[in-house]
């Protein structure tokens, strides 16, 4: 099903990048529409962190609960959730570049019952521009945090 990919240059040491997108609370302090984090699990980091992101999307609430399932300090972080029968698996990437570091971001969303295969690919142009606004909102944050 649909896979979709961003990278931004960053401007910034590849750990300060890191360190946003791997911190749930330090990812939402960074985009502007995520109104609060509740962590689920003792763990605030790392594999196995489970929280509640609360976003606004067009103007509404809406909360989505999401797990650390893949965690390499420095490198990579993988958050999946299922919500709306579709699994969304997000994995940001971090690597040294000449100018600071690259943040590439791949999202891949796996329908798993029949509304959702009909209903994903509708709603992929909504999720693609609120991937990139976050990947900008993520570079400013870092760009103005270094």
């Amino acid at each position: 099903m649909p896979t979709v990919q961003f990278t931004r240059d960053i401007a910034a040491s590849a750990q300060t990048v890191f360190d946003t997108v791997a911190n749930p609370q330090a990812f939402a302090d960074a985009i502007p529409n995520v109104e609060r984090v509740e962590f689920l699990s003792d763990a605030t980091s790392g594999t196995g962190t489970r929280f509640w992101e609360v976003r606004t999307v067009k103007g509404k609430p809406v909360s989505t609960a999401l797990e650390v399932t893949d965690f390499d300090p420095g490198k990579l972080v993988r958050i999946v959730s299922d919500a709306g029968g579709t699994i969304w698996d997000s994995v940001f990437e971090v690597s040294d570049s000449p100018s600071g570091c690259t943040l590439t971001l791949t999202m891949d969303a796996r329908p798993h019952n029949i509304a959702a295969r009909l209903l994903t690919p509708l709603i992929m142009g909504m999720v693609k521009r609120n991937l990139s606004a976050d990947m900008d909102h993520l570079k400013s944050h870092c760009e103005s945090t270094r």
